[in-house]
Formats: structure tokens, sequence, C-alpha cells
């Protein structure tokens, strides 16, 4: 099977797992080469590993099942890994890593890719029923939401443009399927390129997910279960994603110690991929990896 490549797993090893025998946690699991490259560094240590993509578990459970005496694999939410930790009684958490970045077998496929015309517009990183799809979002949300959503989520300079095609379109009929979106898409912008259309179903996506306000909350729950003296990796795809965790390591609002520094920044910036990486991942171009270390 063609897994996943991942990226910065040198840098995670060297800063993230320090302990043999400690427990870590990988809270974006994917296809497991994170997990599977920590796993295989440790001796005794234990790893949780979560994803919200049911699909993902699976292909994690068969890729890692030799490991299986000493890794947990959950479906579910990193905005969680306080209450799965609780649930576990997992303690000592040695290292924590998020992997932002979809998986490149989610990018390609139905729900995602605006190559399937005739697939159903959805979206959603699981398969919540109670989510809104990109359906509900692309055919209820007020014009003010969408220009919002098409500048902030995917960088579209000209999103009343886009928008305003939009509203055109859902006031005839309902937008349902790729085809109506990329159709919309063209008749906004008729020299449209295929890095367009991507930031476009990128914005869409990130809305969709509310994916954001679950960052924020994930990380203020990792913080919560990281020991003092552990670290946090985090690898961003995105420029709001990247603001998000670097506001995050920065701040010392919101936490349990307001006058006190939280974290110690290993490096002032972030570490870049190396041209081997991009070149059996082209979309790691833009990958950014912020690495932190807890001091209260």
């Amino acid at each position: 099977m063609n897994y996943h490549k991942e990226i910065f797993s040198k840098e995670i090893l060297e800063n993230i797992v320090r302990n043999e025998n400690g427990n870590y946690i990988d809270a974006t699991c994917g296809d497991g080469g994170h997990t599977l490259a920590i796993l295989s560094k440790l001796k005794t240590g234990f790893v949780l590993a979560v994803d919200i993509d049911a699909k993902a578990i699976e292909i994690a459970k068969k890729r890692l099942d030799k490991f299986s005496d000493r890794l947990i694999l959950i479906n579910g939410s990193y905005e969680n890994l306080d209450l799965y930790c609780e649930k576990l009684n997992l303690k000592n958490i040695e290292g924590i890593i998020f992997d932002l970045g979809l998986r490149t077998s989610q990018i390609e496929s139905e729900r995602f890719s605006f190559r399937y015309g005739n697939a159903i517009l959805d979206f959603r990183l699981s398969d919540d029923i109670d989510k809104q799809t990109a359906i509900g979002l692309l055919n209820f949300s007020s014009e003010k939401e969408l220009i919002t959503i098409f500048k902030e989520f995917g960088g579209i300079k000209d999103s009343k443009k886009l928008v305003k095609e939009i509203l055109k379109y859902r006031n005839s009929k309902q937008i349902i399927t790729h085809s109506d979106l990329n159709y919309i898409i063209n008749k906004a912008f008729p020299y449209v390129n295929s890095d367009l259309i991507v930031q476009i179903y990128q914005a869409i996506r990130i809305a969709v997910n509310n994916e954001l306000e679950v960052l924020k909350r994930g990380l203020f729950s990792a913080y919560k279960v990281l020991k003092v003296g552990g670290k946090m990796a985090v690898i961003t795809f995105h420029s709001a994603e990247d603001r998000i965790v670097k506001t995050f390591f920065k701040s010392k609002k919101n936490f349990i110690y307001q006058d006190k520094l939280c974290w110690e920044v290993i490096k002032p910036f972030p570490f870049k991929p190396t041209e081997e990486e991009i070149s059996k991942n082209p979309r790691a171009r833009s990958a950014k990896l912020r690495i932190a270390q807890k001091v209260n």
C-alpha cells in the first residue's frame, strides 16, 4: 500500500522523543507514519494516536499491528485529548505532535478533490451526520459570511466576485455537486488555474470543519495533558494555522499561569521541509514546523 509521505520525521524524533520509556501522543495519526517513527524509537514507551477520520484509523491499525501492545488508536477529535487521557488514566506525556495536513488519499478523494465533477459537495473530515456539509454552507451562508470565508481561509483577493456568482447561482437552483461549484468558479474567474481552485476548496473545507477554532481548542487540550518539560510539535500548511500556533506558543492568556511564560520556543523561526521531502511530497512546500517546550 502507498502510504502518505510524512515530513519532518527527523526533527520530530530528535526534539520530541527523548525518553525511550515515555508516553507520547500523535494528535493527527493519519496513515500512522509519525506514530510508526515514534514507536520504532521507543523501548517500553506508549503512544496514544488520534484521528478524526475513521478510514485513517483503520489503515493505521493494520500498519501498526506489531505495536498493538504499546498503542491505543482513537477515532475522534484532538480537541478532546484531555478527556481521552483522563479516561485512559494516561499521564506524564513527554511529547505531542500535530500534523495539520490532509493525507494524500484524502486530498485526492471524491470528498475533497475538484476533479470529481459529479461528487456531492461534502468536505467533512469525519462522517458526523450532525455536521454541516459544504452544500449547507454554500447554499445558506450569508453574503458577508461567504466573503469572510474565502478571504480569510482561502486568501482569495477578489472574494466578492466569487460570492456574487454563488448568490446568483443559488437564486435559481441549489449548489449540490463539484460541477456546480466549478461552474461558479469559472464564471467568476474565466481564466482560473488549478491553484486558485484548490484555495477555494480549501477555504470551504476549513469553514465546514471549523478547523481553526478546533485547532485552538486542541492546542489548549494538549497543553493540559503535556507534562512540564514536555515538548509539542505542530506542522502547519496554512498561514492562518501557523499564526494560531505562533501566537499560542507566545501568549500567556487563557492558561493556568497567566502571569508566567508557559512555553519556551525551541527555535525562533519554523523548520522548513527539505528539497528531498518536497520532491517526494510536493504539497509539503508550504509546510512549517514549530516546536516548543512546556515550562509552566
